[in-house]
């Protein structure tokens, strides 16, 4: 008995989040309304207290998932590496290649999901961009440093790449590569479409090796996942 209380909980609590998510992307913070965020969850209003304690918690718990679940998607990247010891430059194209390998794959996957699926990731990202651009609560502070955290590592791994590269010009590289990716995502069944058939996993395999020597490039550093230095 105590074991469906738990499944029944767990499964108030999912539907909620994703509703929560939709009605926030759409409405905004302001717009939303806890009831009918319960009523297109399907679950008792008091289940929002129960879980939340109030829209405010509920927003806040919406964010946290949302970057818990990038940072899920970013496990097993390398550490960052330590500047001038031995394999730093290997390690810092592990790290390089690793990273923009799965954000290329995370595309491919939520383009080829259900369209319910899609729905709700098509809200996770106008929700992040537009807590990202205007932040209401105290809990962004907290992300942002995490985020930061990972930026950082990327833009350590470009430094050993690519010694006495500026500031502004590693920042341009992370804004590329971002550009890139949500292009692909947002035009993958385009791609599709007018190549008249699927991507195989080897076509796509070609594509992000493509895109990671492509970038590598425009640093200087031709030939990069050779034995010779660049």
């Amino acid at each position: 008995m105590m074991q469906q209380s738990q499944e029944q909980n767990q499964d108030s609590y999912k539907r909620l989040m994703e509703a929560a998510i939709l009605a926030f992307a759409e409405k905004g913070f302001d717009g939303a309304g806890v009831r009918q965020i319960a009523r297109d969850a399907k679950v008792n209003p008091a289940m929002i207290a129960y879980h939340f304690g109030n829209k405010e918690g509920m927003y806040e718990a919406v964010l946290r998932w949302m970057y818990d679940d990038f940072s899920r998607r970013l496990q097993n990247v390398p550490d960052v590496p330590v500047p001038n010891t031995p394999n730093a430059r290997n390690i810092a194209l592990s790290v390089f290649d690793t990273t923009i390998r799965k954000l290329f794959q995370d595309c491919v996957v939520f383009a080829n999901t259900d369209s319910s699926s899609k729905l709700l990731y098509e809200a996770i990202h106008k929700l992040w961009t537009h807590e990202m651009t205007s932040p209401r609560t105290k809990i962004f502070d907290d992300l942002i440093c995490q985020l930061r955290a990972q930026v950082d590592c990327f833009i350590a791994c470009i430094n050993i790449l690519k010694p006495g590269i500026s500031r502004i010009e590693s920042d341009a590289v992370m804004i590329s590569i971002h550009g890139a990716v949500l292009f692909f995502y947002k035009h993958f069944d385009i791609f599709q479409r007018v190549r008249g058939r699927s991507y195989t996993d080897s076509d796509l395999e070609n594509l992000v090796q493509h895109f990671v020597d492509f970038t590598l490039r425009g640093l200087g550093i031709p030939n990069a996942f050779s034995d010779e230095e660049a």
